[in-house]
């Protein structure tokens, strides 16, 4: 009860009062909550069997499905886009490791978008319901290490993931979120996380969420999320969500939407810096500074012990950094490079980075394709590791992943990607070999 009532009285006093005055609209928007800009193509896409053996008619869809006889266009006209898409990660590791396997796991996944505008006439507001269903085993148990060489891998079941309401506010400037959200779709962001496949990059850095119960795709919680652009080129971003340790656990499927006594309220901050001169130019790139405090009581450590309280600090950086004058706004090299602390008294790992390159339309002739090189490094904290040594367990240091890998984009709904990673003092403790892992990526988008 005391958790409940503390979810709410912070959330009242963050986003109840001190709105800035009206000033100029910047239309900043929630990408995650809008109902998709998309072009479905003609009739039922690959479904038809005159357009399978038909490549050209693969470009000329932006989805397998088609636009379902011109289903799709109609209920988009009228404020609604259901869209879908799977992924599959294969991962070997043929060298080392406790057991050389080959593993693949795979994601399902629906949302439905609502424009609450067009259905409703209720300006600047959106509603999002998604699901999402995993199967498969993961490479990195076998082997054992700590950054999944799967992301798609974990929570191996049927679930619901945003229940979601958006309310824009200011002619666009000022945004609200709310309902069952994920922190990390919106703190600590970048478009190129997910060119990696990596679990310790892709989605978010892995140390956010192994340190606080903090949502994250596809394990969704109560929260609440305002934006406020301070100036055009500058944001202010304050989320509280709910935390609980369990609350992504298979047998709840997503829909155990109580606040427990034993959980806590996290309180997240970020401020943004988006330089609208290096946009124009065709350059663009941010700096984010961040962090957070949580009132969860955890379980850390080996030895049990409880603890309440707990703060993380980020920063990221991402810039494009060469692009040919001849190349679209999106082509080119772009690199990003993330940092987190986390006080060690209070959680496992002390020290995370990740970062790399990753240059779109390296072939004139493949402006979609995108080589990336990635490096994640994660330290356990000295706390941590005298609580292992006291339980007689193998003590944890660090682990990094080095990943090489080419998408190619076969058509606007689906790609390929050959992946490479090499993963250094895996598991964290030197009982294990460095491990080499071969990996495909496969998406499509219905």
């Amino acid at each position: 009860m005391r958790c409940r009532v503390l979810f709410w009285i912070v959330a009242v006093l963050l986003f109840g009062e001190g709105v800035p005055p009206v000033g100029t609209g910047f239309a900043e928007s929630t990408p995650w909550m809008r109902v998709p800009d998309e072009r479905f193509g003609q009739g039922w896409g690959l479904l038809d069997l005159e357009n399978l053996y038909d490549f050209g008619r693969w470009e000329e869809t932006n989805s397998l499905t088609g636009d379902w006889g011109g289903l799709r266009h109609q209920l988009y006209d009228a404020g609604i886009a259901i869209m879908g898409s799977y992924e599959n990660q294969i991962a070997a590791n043929p060298a080392t490791g406790r057991v050389r396997t080959v593993r693949d796991a795979d994601t399902l996944s629906a949302a439905a978008f609502f424009d609450l505008d067009r259905l409703a006439g209720l300006t600047d507001t959106f509603f999002l319901v998604s699901m999402a269903e995993r199967e498969g085993k993961s490479t990195s148990a076998d082997i054992p290490n700590l950054f999944p060489v799967q992301q798609v891998y974990g929570g191996e079941t049927i679930r619901l993931d945003h229940l979601a309401i958006e309310k824009g506010f200011l002619e666009g400037r000022f945004d609200v979120v709310a309902g069952r959200i994920n922190a990390l779709d919106d703190f600590a962001v970048s478009n190129f996380y997910c060119y990696s496949q990596n679990g310790g990059i892709c989605g978010s850095p892995l140390s956010l969420e192994t340190n606080a119960s903090l949502s994250n795709y596809p394990f969704a919680s109560w929260g609440i999320r305002g934006r406020y652009d301070l100036e055009p080129d500058l944001y202010s971003m304050t989320g509280v969500y709910n935390t609980w340790e369990n609350f992504a656990s298979n047998k709840y499927h997503g829909v155990d939407f109580s606040i427990r006594h034993d959980s806590g309220v996290a309180v997240m901050q970020e401020f943004g810096y988006r330089p609208i001169s290096l946009r124009q130019a065709g350059y663009p790139g941010f700096i984010k500074l961040g962090g957070l405090y949580d009132s969860e009581p955890r379980h850390p450590f080996p030895d049990g012990g409880e603890i309440a309280g707990n703060w993380m600090v980020y920063a990221l950086a991402q810039q494009r950094i060469f692009r040919r004058a001849c190349d679209g706004f999106s082509q080119g090299l772009t690199g990003f490079l993330t940092f987190t602390y986390s006080p060690p008294a209070t959680n496992a790992t002390e020290y995370f980075a990740d970062g790399g390159p990753v240059y779109r339309g390296l072939v004139p002739s493949r402006k979609d394709d995108a080589l990336g090189a990635f490096a994640v490094f994660g330290e356990s904290s000295p706390d941590y590791r005298d609580a292992q040594r006291a339980v007689h367990e193998s003590v944890q240091t660090y682990e990094m992943v080095l990943e090489l890998n080419y998408r190619v984009q076969v058509s606007s709904w689906s790609a390929i990607q050959p992946d490479l990673q090499y993963i250094v003092r895996p598991d964290g403790t030197g009982r294990t070999g460095n491990a080499l892992v071969l990996a495909l990526y496969t998406t499509i988008r219905f």
